[in-house]
């Protein structure tokens, strides 16, 4: 099913590196189901320790999705988990067993005859290792922009500070106080992930679509845990680490380095940069002079003009998006790659929507709700991080 379904998209499978590569004793056939969720567990490079629950579910998630029993999968699992330990436990008693070799004073083998090896320092552990600083220039050379394995195009967002909040003696209370953030360099897709991208993990989700949309439209009706099992099943399936943006890192891509009040600059009540409350539509607020074209969601991409100073598109209107922050008021101190709290009672979505007026797409708009809520106006999109 797994090979089928590759071949009908046409996207490859990820082959895993030879370190990571994990032995195991169960045959593997190739066509079969059961055996095709076992290789995607030995892609997964996770073990007992290291395997998290929203990981764990996910996993179960794509066994389903393939035509497994979820019960079958839970087993399966289990027994690679059990299988992946009882081969840890029996290399580190063989590491045991084996005699040290001698050191000289010189850092190398004292015994006579052996090779002469450097003894290398192994890492303090919790130390984190430093990033490369980089300029702009390098990054974008040494960090090119890629298309994943669904097709969707991801743009490098350079290392920067920026002014995050709404400095303009207008701003909404949520919005303030301001304050100087330094974000590090990562990848955001260029366009919200659509109906095909997210129907690629979940098929069943083709029934929730809003009414008279396509392929190419923002997937909606999307919880924030929704859209981090997404990223799980993506970051699986090509070995590197999705998730949902960062208030800090959402804002910066959208706004830059420059202050700009929308992402396309200062101007507003335009149709051509943003799909918004216009005549389209009917609620109290709707701009009656303004045509952007879409009474609901437009496909992705509609907005070329309306792109921020990165080139990422549709962050302002269409769909409002999941950011991976619990809500909290902003405090004025400056910040490196913050995270927000580590628990909440909402989760943050930035943007604005089809439903929005057209002074909500501001780059510091901010709304939040329940992490389990969903509604016809809310989707997401991800970002990746750079490897170091």
């Amino acid at each position: 099913f797994i090979e089928a379904k590759l071949k009908e998209t046409g996207t490859t499978r990820i082959v895993p590196e030879p370190e990571v590569k994990v032995e195991t004793t169960v045959a593997v056939a190739p066509g079969d189901t059961k055996s095709e969720f076992l290789r995607v567990l030995q892609l997964s490079g996770l073990d007992g320790e290291s395997m998290t629950d929203d990981q764990r579910d996910a996993l179960i998630n794509i066994a389903e999705n393939s035509g497994l029993d979820p019960g079958d999968a839970e087993d399966m699992v289990d027994e690679y988990l059990e299988e992946i330990d009882r081969k840890q436990i029996a290399d580190i008693t063989k590491a045991k067993a084996k005699p040290p070799t001698p050191v000289g004073r010189n850092g190398t083998s004292a015994v006579k005859g052996s090779p002469k090896v450097k003894v290398v320092e192994e890492p303090v552990p919790g130390a984190t290792p430093k990033r490369a600083v980089l300029s702009p220039q390098q990054e974008r050379k040494r960090y090119p922009n890629y298309s994943n394995s669904l097709g969707g195009q991801m743009f490098l967002i350079p290392s920067g500070e920026f002014i995050m909040g709404n400095p303009f003696p207008d701003a909404p209370p949520n919005e303030t106080p301001h304050f100087r953030v330094t974000v590090t360099r990562f990848y955001m897709s260029r366009f919200p992930i659509t109906n095909a991208h997210y129907e690629a993990f979940d098929p069943l989700h083709k029934s929730k679509r809003a009414s008279a949309t396509g392929d190419r439209h923002p997937v909606v009706y999307i919880s924030s845990l929704d859209a981090m099992k997404f990223c799980q099943w993506l970051s699986i399936r090509e070995r590197k680490k999705y998730r949902l943006p960062t208030e800090a890192e959402w804002e910066y891509a959208a706004k830059g380095t420059d202050g700009r009040r929308y992402p396309w600059g200062n101007f507003d009540k335009r149709g051509d940069l943003a799909n918004f409350a216009d005549k389209n539509t009917s609620f109290a607020w709707s701009d009656r002079q303004i045509d952007d074209g879409y009474a609901e969601s437009a496909p992705v991409g509609s907005f070329p003009r309306g792109a921020s100073p990165f080139g990422i598109e549709d962050m302002s209107g269409n769909i409002w998006e999941w950011c991976s922050n619990f809500f909290e008021q902003y405090k004025p101190t400056p910040k490196t790659d913050p995270h927000g709290p580590p628990s909440g009672t909402k989760r943050v979505y930035r943007g604005g929507s089809w439903k929005s007026r057209f002074a909500s797409l501001r780059t510091t708009t901010r709304s939040a709700n329940l992490p389990n809520f969903s509604c016809n106006d809310l989707g997401f999109r991800i970002v990746c991080e750079c490897e170091s």
